[in-house]
């Protein structure tokens, strides 16, 4: 980043063509107090550093693409590899170059298809960790106390397997139907296992037994409503079993509690809202005395000026407020400052006396500025002061210097929090550009 920023600097120095009628003019309204030229130079450098970081990362990540490009893009001893069994088809787009002609051809690779004899190879260690899987927790098939595990598949092999059981003591999935049987059961369960044209048939003779661990209530009732709910379906009602182990039933429908959830949140949402609203306030507070800060210099000028003409402090003080009240500002755009003036002069007018309605203002500034400038002004009501005028001048200027580095403070906050945005921004641009080049490319 600091050798980007030294790039933009040389190019603003070398060319002068960055120079913008319509920016400088937008700076200037901005930054009224402050060196326009060196704030222009400022901006136009910060937005050559970004465009040349955009640029420095696009270019990174364009090559990282076309070292994956040129890597994919090869066709050695002119052959395409196939995906292994169960990736499904490629598609790949090829071209072909003989001389002066060129010819650009989209070719359907289908999967590889395994040859018989690796079938056979593959089927041998398939069996056994098939049998030890489909027994789950039973020891063997001449004992089957625990629910059989049916599987259609087994990770790591291609191999598809389909079931037929006995459903009087089994369901197809291999779960036992009956919890106790008055005597032992051998029952046929038969798996057809399938890979392409490779197709074999495994036959389980199983010795059912009672229930090692006897079925759940749920487990017992969901079979039960399953097949209450499939025996009629024409019937408006599904009947529910009214007893279970000799007692009755009592069935409730199990709903959302939504309405707890938000009686709950309520009052978590209302402790959100009222501290929000005093963030809110707080931050009103806030900007009412960075407006106020703004507005000193300008204020302590005109008084000065006024003072100056031979105006005695409660004159000056009417005219500043007589001039504001001409303009009639709307809500929106009152500017503290004046308002508060406003107030005091009002004061005086109700027969306050003006060291006290001078108090008033400087308590509801609450502004060390604003103290300062009540503090001149009460011991010029007291003494008379000859050099009120020249006190005010020199205050003005010392708080113009203020509101130049308020400004600077507000133009850096301002940075920052363009910072953020404009690297998601960034983020969201690559990544448009990017992801689809990645996807064509799988």
């Amino acid at each position: 980043m600091k050798y980007i920023q030294k790039l933009a600097v040389w190019l603003y120095d070398t060319f002068p063509l960055w120079q913008n009628a319509t920016v400088l003019e937008d700076l200037k309204t901005l930054y009224p107090m402050q060196d326009i030229a060196k704030k222009q130079k400022e901006f136009v450098i910060e937005k050559l550093s970004f465009g040349f970081l955009v640029l420095v990362v696009g270019g990174i990540l364009g090559i990282l693409l076309m070292i994956k490009e040129a890597g994919t893009g090869c066709v050695e001893n002119n052959q395409l590899r196939r995906g292994t069994y169960g990736e499904g088809s490629q598609r790949i787009v090829l071209s072909a170059k003989n001389g002066k002609e060129e010819a650009s051809i989209t070719l359907e690779v289908e999967e590889r298809l395994y040859q018989e004899n690796e079938l056979q190879e593959m089927y041998e260690g398939f069996l056994q960790k098939f049998k030890k899987t489909v027994l789950g927790e039973n020891k063997s098939f001449d004992e089957i106390c625990y629910d059989l595990d049916l599987i259609n598949v087994l990770e790591g092999y291609p191999f598809k397997i389909e079931w037929q059981t006995n459903e009087e003591y089994m369901e197809p999935d291999g779960k036992l139907i009956h919890n106790e049987l008055p005597q032992a059961s051998v029952i046929e369960v038969t798996a057809q296992i399938t890979c392409q044209e490779f197709k074999r048939e495994e036959t389980f003779w199983c010795c059912i037994r009672s229930r090692a661990s006897p079925l759940s209530m749920q487990e017992q009732l969901q079979r039960q409503l399953q097949e209450l709910e499939e025996e009629d379906r024409e019937q408006e009602f599904v009947m529910l079993p009214t007893e279970y182990g000799g007692k009755e039933i009592v069935w409730t429908k199990q709903t959302q509690k939504n309405g707890l959830l938000f009686l709950l949140a309520t009052p978590v949402v209302c402790i959100i809202l009222l501290l929000s609203k005093d963030k809110d306030l707080h931050k009103r507070v806030e900007e009412r005395e960075e407006q106020m800060k703004i507005d000193y210099p300008e204020l302590v000028s005109k008084l000065a000026l006024l003072l100056g003409a031979g105006m005695t402090v409660p004159n000056a003080w009417q005219r500043m407020v007589a001039d504001y009240s001409k303009k009639n500002l709307p809500e929106t755009k009152k500017r503290y400052a004046y308002e508060e003036m406003l107030l005091t002069a009002n004061e005086w007018k109700n027969g306050v006396f003006q060291q006290d309605a001078l108090d008033g203002f400087a308590r509801r500034c609450r502004i060390p500025c604003y103290n300062k400038l009540v503090m001149l002004l009460t011991q010029n009501l007291r003494s008379g002061s000859v050099n009120l005028s020249f006190l005010l001048q020199e205050e003005a200027l010392e708080a113009f210097e203020e509101r130049k580095h308020l400004a600077r403070r507000q133009g850096e906050r301002a940075g920052t929090k363009l910072l953020l945005p404009m690297m998601l921004l960034l983020a969201i641009v690559m990544v448009i550009v990017v992801v689809p080049t990645f996807l064509s490319n799988m």
